[in-house]
């Protein structure tokens, strides 16, 4: 029954590193796309600064 709980865990915690992974990863290209400033994509506020 442990086992199973280190396993869930284990396995939530991968899976949000991916997601995390996955939304910096959108964020950049998002930014390198627009460029600096305050910009609305897809009903979220994207903040880009550079420097």
């Amino acid at each position: 029954m442990a086992k199973a709980g280190i396993w869930t865990s284990s396995a939530l915690m991968v899976i949000g590193v991916i997601v995390l992974i996955v939304a910096i990863t959108w964020l950049v290209r998002t930014c390198n796309d627009l460029g600096p400033g305050t910009h609305i994509v897809n009903g979220f506020t994207v903040t880009c600064s550079f420097g």
